[in-house]
């Protein structure tokens, strides 16, 4: 587990505009200043990513996810607080705040809080929300363990926070909630049976 200092250092870089490797409960992941669209378009270049393939945006609040969404709808309420902190991504209406590089059909962005206290601690210090992918090449397996990054990425990041295995191994679900009916994106730890959302863990 990453010291508080090390946190802090990583913290101060993404205020910066760097781009940073952390841990999650899901993968791991990198991360940058989610309203600094040069910062997040590095994450791009170092992934190697499509540009129409927009990035997800960790949060830490309540105010953050307010910041960003123009609208929160009834049953995004329902969904964050069953399943947040954890491994859901819920696809919303963007506000104006978003980056253009962040947003995708639809004028919507892609948000989730994460659960693992490394993550948390570093959007918390860096003051900001995090635009976040896994730290992987497109097309490659995410990563779970630091020593199967990458040594392409490794050279492109500016700081890498080391917190162990990661705890699932699994990329989080993706619903999207700007339509009449939620829509799986991607399948993950929380699925949906009969009618109601759980955690596969349960």
């Amino acid at each position: 587990m990453n010291s508080k200092l090390k946190i802090k250092e990583a913290a101060s870089i993404i205020q910066k505009g760097g781009v940073v490797i952390f841990p999650t409960e899901t993968v791991y992941g990198l991360g940058a200043d989610a309203l600094n669209p040069a910062a997040v378009a590095r994450i791009f270049q170092i992934k190697k990513r499509a540009d129409n393939k927009p990035l997800a945006i960790l949060v830490a609040n309540q105010s953050q996810i307010e910041i960003l969404t123009a609208c929160i709808p009834c049953q995004a309420k329902v969904l964050i607080k069953k399943f947040w902190p954890g491994p859901l991504t819920l696809i919303l209406p963007a506000s104006d705040r978003v980056p253009a590089i962040l947003k995708g059909e639809g004028n919507s962005v892609g948000l989730r809080m994460p659960a693992n206290q490394v993550t948390l601690d570093l959007i918390k210090e860096a003051g900001c929300p995090l635009a976040a992918t896994s730290a992987n090449t497109s097309g490659c397996p995410p990563p779970t363990r630091v020593t199967e990054i990458a040594k392409e990425i490794f050279k492109e990041v500016d700081m890498i926070l080391d917190g162990g295995e990661t705890e699932l191994g699994v990329a989080s679900t993706v619903v999207d909630l700007t339509g009449s009916q939620p829509r799986v994106i991607r399948s993950g730890p929380v699925v949906l049976e009969t009618g109601f959302w759980k955690n596969k863990r349960n």
